[in-house]
């Protein structure tokens, strides 16, 4: 089953459908009201299967801001402190590259430029480099 964030059903109905647009979202806010249709739920969906594919906590958000979520519901579901983002970085740079810390620039710029455009902070691939 698919889970749908409200933004991408309206985005889906409107061109199509010719029906009035009150009555599209008044039948959207009951769905929402009814727990049938949730941005938080969908924020964990999204979050959870970005993060199996290797994608971090910044990419995800901006990800999340941009289908229209609201910055801080998408935040309360992406927390970019939590200790689990570092172990995730650690893990993708260890699965692209081995555990062997980069000793050369050119190797180090390589692994930072890869963790940075997955959406990974500075800190966090600060991390990933120098794990064992």
């Amino acid at each position: 089953m698919r889970t749908w964030d409200i933004h991408g059903i309206e985005a889906a109905i409107m061109p199509q459908d010719e029906s009035p647009h009150d009555q599209i979202e008044t039948t959207l806010r009951e769905l929402t009201r009814e727990g049938a249709l949730s941005d938080a739920r969908y924020c964990e969906v999204w979050t959870n299967t970005r993060r199996r594919r290797g994608l971090g906590p910044l990419r995800i958000l901006h990800e999340l801001i941009e289908k229209g979520i609201a910055p801080e519901e998408a935040s309360s579901v992406v927390v970019p402190d939590d200790p689990a983002w570092t172990e995730a970085a650690i893990r993708l740079r260890w699965h692209r590259f081995g555990q062997v810390v980069p000793g050369a620039w050119p190797d180090k710029v390589k692994q930072m430029k890869f963790l940075q455009v997955r959406g990974y902070s500075p800190e966090q691939i600060r991390s990933a480099l120098t794990a064992r």
